[in-house]
C-alpha cells in the first residue's frame, strides 16, 4: 500500500499587505475603542472577518452608512478619490489600510492618465481592487478580463496605450492576455514592474511545483478571495486531476480522499495559518500524517502601519518619538555643550535647555549576528596596530570601545569568520578616517591622508605615510586579491567618489547648512554606503552580476537602503556630533530649515526612515517581479538574493549597534 502523504506549499496564507490590514483594525480598536467602521470586508477571508465583528468592527459597504466624525478603514483593496471625498465630507477619521502594492497601481494609473494614455485594465469587473484603481482615471481606463475580449478593445490613439493589472490574478493568464493586447497594440506600454504582486507569484509557483507531484490539491480559502480562487485554477492548470477550495478543515469532503495517497495543500494570501492547520489535523486523522513542505522562496516583507495610526497629532498613538518611560532603551541627553556657530541662535538655545530622545525605531526586518563577533573584535586591535592605525594603549582603548567588530556581526553576519574580520577593518578604517575629517583639529592630517590615498589609487606603488593610508593600503591589497577585475574597478570608482564627497563636505561647512534636498543627494556618497555594499560582496563572496547591478530596480533598492542606512546613523549619531558642534546631520538640517525644535526635527527624520524602508520594499519587490521573468543561472540568483538580505541585516543592525557602542555613548570632552 502507498505511503500517504501531504506537501504543503510554502510560502503560503496570509502576506505582508493581508498582515497589515487586520494589524491595523486590531490597533484601531484598541486606541479608539469599539466601533471602528470598515468600509468592505477588509481582507477576503470569512474567520477574519468574523473575529473582528467579534473585537467590535462593524463593516458596511459605503461611507454613508458611517455616522459622521466616526472612524472608518478602508479595506486592503484600494478605494476611489470619491469615496475619499465623501469620508471628509462626513468628517470622518480615515485610517488607510490599502496594501501599499495596490497604492502602487493607483499611481501608475494617475500618471499614465495625466501623460494622456488609455490604460487597459486587466482585471474581474467588479472587483474591490479593480473599482477603486477605475476610480483614479475613470475616462481612461477600460478593464480587459481575458484574451477574448482584446478584439473588443478599442482605444483613442493605439500609439498610447497602457496595461495595468489587478495584484491577485494568475500570472499565466494575465501574461496571455498582455500577449494578445500587444498583437493589437505594438506599442503598448508597460508597468515599470510587474502589479501581480510578490505574494500572489509566490503561492502560484508554489502550487504549480506540488501540483505536479498531486493527485489531490487543496486550497485554504474563501469563495470572494480572487487569488484562492486563481491558485484552484492553476492548481488544475499545472496537471492536478482534482483541486478543491475549502474556507475550512470541515469542508474537506471524505470522498476526495478516497483512492489519493498524495495530497497537496496551500492557502490563500488572507488566510491564517491557524487555519491551514485544521486543515492537516483532518488530513492526518484519515491517514496523512506524513507532511513535506514544497519551498520555492521566502518571504520577509514586512509593511507599517498606515501613518493615521503613527500620527505626531496623537501623541498617545504610535508615535517613535513618544518620551521614553522608565527602563526604555531610548537615551536622553541634554545639551549643555555649544553648537556650530552656523545653527541659529533660537536653536542653538533649545538644544541646550531641552532634553531630547532618541527613538526606538521599528524597523520590518530581523535583527541577527554573527557567532564570529569577538574573532573579529580581536582581528580589528591586531590589524589596527600592525598598520599604525592605532599608536598607544589610549587609542586602543578608544578603538576598542568603538566595537567595530559587533558592527560587522551585526551589518553581515552571514560572513564566514575571514570575511566578517575583513568587514570590521574596513568599518574601523572608516570610522578612523571619519572622526579625522570631523575634528577640526586633524583637518590638515585629513587632507594629507585623502592626497596620500588619492595617490595609492593611481599608482600601488606610491608612497605611503600616513597611517590612514598605509591601513587602507593594507586593506586594499588583502580584499582585491578577493575580488573579479570588475570588482576591484568598482571599488576604486567608490573609494575615489567617497573622498571626493568628504572634501566638498568640509567646502560646505564653511558656506552653512545645505538645504535638504541637497544634504540628502551628499548624504548618499560621503554616508559610505555604497562602500560598504561593494565591500559586502567580498565578505560574503557573492559578487553581484552586471544585469542585476545595473538594473533599474536595483539601483532603486540601493538609493532607498542608502538612504534609511543613512538616516538611521543620523539619528543615532545626533548626540555625538553635537557635542563635537558638528552640523551634518539630517535632524539638524531639518530643523534648520523647517524651523523645527531638535524633538520634532527628530519625529521627521523618523518618518523619512520610515519612508525609505517604505521605498526599499516596494523596490524589492520590483526587483523580483524583474527577475522572475527572466533565466538567470542560480550563482547569479543566490548572490542577488544574499545581498538583498544584507540589505536588511545593514538596516536592522546598525541601531543595536549605536545603541551599545562607545564611540556614540561614552564621549571624549
Amino acid at each position: 500500500m502507498n505511503r500517504r502523504r501531504v506537501l504543503l506549499a510554502a510560502p503560503r496564507g496570509c502576506c505582508a499587505g493581508v498582515d497589515r490590514a487586520i494589524a491595523t483594525v486590531e490597533r484601531a480598536l484598541e486606541l479608539y475603542g469599539p466601533p471602528v467602521y470598515v468600509r468592505h470586508e477588509i481582507v477576503h477571508n470569512q474567520y477574519v472577518i468574523k473575529a473582528l465583528k467579534h473585537k467590535g468592527a462593524i463593516f458596511v459597504e459605503e461611507t454613508t452608512e458611517v455616522p459622521e466624525g466616526s472612524v472608518v478603514i478602508f479595506s486592503a483593496h484600494g478605494v476611489a478619490p470619491t469615496v475619499r471625498q465623501e469620508a471628509a465630507r462626513r468628517h470622518l477619521t480615515v485610517i488607510d489600510a490599502t496594501c501599499p502594492l495596490v497604492t502602487k497601481v493607483h499611481k501608475e494609473a494617475a500618471r499614465f492618465a495625466r501623460e494622456g494614455h488609455d490604460i487597459l485594465l486587466i482585471g474581474h469587473e467588479g472587483h474591490e481592487e479593480v473599482i477603486g484603481t477605475i476610480g483614479e482615471a475613470p475616462e481612461y481606463i477600460q478593464v480587459v478580463d481575458s484574451p477574448d475580449e482584446v478584439q473588443n478593445v478599442k482605444v483613442r490613439n493605439s500609439d498610447k496605450v497602457a496595461w495595468l493589472s489587478q495584484t491577485t490574478l494568475s500570472v499565466d493568464e494575465t501574461m496571455k492576455t498582455v500577449d494578445a493586447l500587444k498583437e493589437k497594440f505594438p506599442q503598448l506600454i508597460s508597468p515599470p514592474s510587474d502589479d501581480i504582486c510578490y505574494a500572489t507569484q509566490n503561492r502560484q509557483l508554489a502550487v504549480k511545483q506540488m501540483a505536479a507531484m498531486s493527485e489531490l490539491v487543496i486550497v485554504v480559502g474563501s469563495a470572494n478571495s480572487s487569488n484562492s480562487v486563481r491558485l484552484v485554477e492553476v492548481a488544475q492548470d499545472a496537471g492536478a486531476p482534482s483541486a478543491h477550495l475549502v474556507d475550512h478543515a470541515e469542508q474537506i469532503d471524505e470522498a476526495w480522499l478516497r483512492g489519493v495517497t498524495t495530497v497537496g495543500v496551500t492557502s490563500g494570501a488572507s488566510v491564517p495559518e491557524s487555519l491551514v492547520d485544521a486543515a492537516l489535523r483532518r488530513l492526518a486523522s484519515h491517514g496523512y500524517v506524513d507532511v513535506e513542505t514544497i519551498t520555492v522562496a521566502e518571504e520577509h516583507q514586512h509593511f507599517a502601519l498606515p501613518r493615521e495610526l503613527t500620527s505626531p497629532e496623537c501623541p498617545e498613538l504610535l508615535n517613535p518619538l513618544s518620551e521614553a518611560p522608565q527602563g526604555a532603551k531610548s537615551q536622553p541627553f541634554s545639551r549643555n555643550q555649544k553648537c556650530c556657530s552656523v545653527l541659529p541662535q533660537a536653536l542653538s538655545t533649545e538644544l541646550d535647555e531641552t532634553q531630547v530622545f532618541i527613538p526606538e525605531l521599528a524597523l520590518p526586518f530581523p535583527e541577527r549576528t554573527s557567532p564570529h563577533q569577538a574573532y573579529a573584535e580581536r582581528s580589528v586591535l591586531r590589524w589596527a596596530r600592525r598598520t599604525g592605525l592605532v599608536a598607544d594603549r589610549s587609542e586602543a582603548h578608544r578603538m576598542a570601545s568603538h566595537a567595530w567588530g559587533h558592527c560587522a556581526a551585526v551589518a553581515v553576519p552571514k560572513a564566514s569568520r575571514t570575511g566578517l574580520s575583513l568587514m570590521a577593518c574596513w568599518l574601523a578604517w572608516m570610522g578612523v578616517l571619519d572622526d579625522t575629517a570631523e575634528t577640526h583639529r586633524t583637518r590638515a592630517s585629513f587632507a594629507e591622508a585623502v592626497e596620500g590615498i588619492r595617490a595609492v589609487l593611481a599608482d600601488d606603488n606610491a608612497p605611503i605615510g600616513h597611517p590612514l593610508v598605509a591601513a587602507y593600503t593594507d586593506l586594499d591589497r588583502r580584499t582585491r586579491m578577493l575580488g573579479s577585475p570588475a570588482w576591484t574597478g568598482r571599488h576604486g570608482e567608490t573609494t575615489a567618489q567617497l573622498l571626493d564627497g568628504l572634501v566638498d563636505e568640509q567646502r560646505v561647512k564653511q558656506e552653512g547648512l545645505p538645504s535638504v534636498a541637497e544634504y540628502v543627494e551628499r548624504r548618499r556618497i560621503t554616508g559610505y554606503m555604497p562602500m560598504l555594499y561593494n565591500l559586502s560582496e567580498i565578505a560574503l563572496r557573492c559578487e553581484l552580476p552586471s544585469t542585476v547591478r545595473e538594473s533599474g530596480p536595483y539601483e532603486q533598492l540601493v538609493t532607498a537602503s542608502t538612504d534609511a542606512a543613512d538616516f538611521i546613523n543620523d539619528v543615532y549619531t545626533l548626540r555625538k556630533e553635537l557635542a563635537h558642534g558638528e552640523t551634518g546631520n539630517l535632524v539638524i538640517v531639518l530643523a534648520h530649515e523647517q524651523g523645527l525644535t531638535i524633538e520634532q526635527a527628530l519625529h521627521e527624520a523618523a518618518l523619512r526612515i520610515r519612508q525609505a524602508v517604505g521605498d526599499f520594499q516596494t523596490a524589492e519587490q520590483d526587483l523580483h517581479s524583474a527577475l522572475t521573468a527572466q533565466s538567470m543561472p542560480v550563482r547569479d540568483w543566490r548572490a542577488t538574493v544574499t545581498m538583498v538580505d544584507t540589505m536588511h541585516d545593514w538596516i536592522a543592525g546598525l541601531p543595536a549597534y549605536y545603541r551599545t557602542s562607545g564611540r556614540y555613548h561614552r564621549l571624549a570632552a
